[in-house]
């Protein structure tokens, strides 16, 4: 299909979406490139149309879900609880990490609250089943102050 094709038919079913929720499996953690480097993923363009602001479509709020069996692709669990999440090549990853230093909910730096200080949130399956209605809540909150966020919308 061409690009046209695909961005119509995305918009179309973007277009009342307040939230977009993705699925990360190993295959779905980096962004695969056609030929010439350049991106030539579904996943991307969803998230590239989702963050978006155009007619009709506000810019959606971002939950990354990732399986177990791409934890150690995204994820670095350290001591005293500190999470590192690895440089990935992924639109989520861009979103994450980015809020303005004035926004920035955890004061020391270089640690960030894994809820607010992104704008889009990186969240294991199993939590997230757990809690479905908590992370899509969470989303439309930093929805609604995208402005504190330096948001990337494409690579």
């Amino acid at each position: 299909m061409s690009e046209d094709t695909i961005r119509n038919y995305l918009y179309k079913k973007l277009r009342r979406s307040s939230v977009t929720i993705v699925l990360l499996t190993p295959l779905a953690v980096n962004h695969k490139k056609n030929w010439q480097n350049h991106y030539d993923d579904w996943i991307y363009d969803e998230i590239r149309y989702s963050l978006e602001n155009r007619e009709n479509n506000l810019t959606s709020g971002l939950v990354a879900v990732y399986t177990p069996e791409a934890e150690s692709l995204l994820i670095e669990k350290g001591d005293n609880n500190i999470t590192t999440v690895l440089n990935v090549d992924n639109l989520f990853r861009r979103n994450m990490m980015n809020i303005k230093p004035e926004y920035k909910r955890n004061p020391k730096p270089g640690v960030f609250d894994s809820n607010y200080d992104s704008y889009c949130s990186l969240v294991a399956y199993s939590a997230f089943v757990n809690n479905v209605e908590k992370y899509i809540e969470i989303a439309k909150e930093k929805k609604k102050t995208k402005t504190y966020y330096n948001i990337t919308k494409r690579m």
